[in-house]
């Protein structure tokens, strides 16, 4: 089902069950301050963004989620970006999504992050313990990769990419 909100709703707090669920936050207004999602117990699947567009121009907040118990997955959609976006993976936190630097989409009890992105100069200083990182890009791309304690997908566009991966 789909639910929409008009633009007098700044902050946004989803709250989800025990069951296997899937929320999709595709875009939001200009004046959404905050979006979070609270995960129940069951194994749920996190949309962020929508396939084909830019981030920045679907979400101006920032994103707090909190997966809870469960196998759950995050999706994190940018993969319509043209512009070069200087991006960071933490074991908590993912920016530079947007071209406003606060604005984050901050992550934990996530078992599978997935990145789909445009073209991206990405800096993976860790991921959390456990936790599956699949990084694909769209466009030309540098991705450098410090620290990883989960698997790692990378899945490079057929363009001019540049990986390099330390320890």
């Amino acid at each position: 089902n789909e639910v929409k909100f008009d633009s007098s709703f700044a902050n946004l707090v989803f709250i989800m069950s025990s069951c296997n669920d899937t929320v999709s936050i595709l875009d939001s207004y200009n004046n959404t301050q905050s979006i979070e999602i609270l995960s129940g117990r069951g194994d749920d699947k996190i949309n962020i963004g929508t396939a084909g567009r830019a981030f920045d121009d679907n979400l101006p907040a920032p994103v707090v989620i909190d997966a809870g118990s469960g196998f759950d997955t995050v999706n994190i959609y940018d993969d319509g970006s043209t512009v070069l976006k200087d991006q960071q993976v933490t074991a908590t936190l993912v920016r530079g999504l947007h071209d406003l630097k606060n604005n984050t989409v901050a992550y934990a009890g996530v078992e599978y992050l997935n990145l789909d992105l445009g073209s991206t100069s990405m800096n993976v200083s860790s991921t959390a313990t456990g936790s599956a990182l699949t990084i694909t890009c769209q466009l030309s791309s540098n991705v450098t990769i410090l620290n990883t304690r989960g698997p790692l997908l990378l899945n490079m566009s057929d363009q001019d990419d540049h990986i390099k991966i330390f320890g």
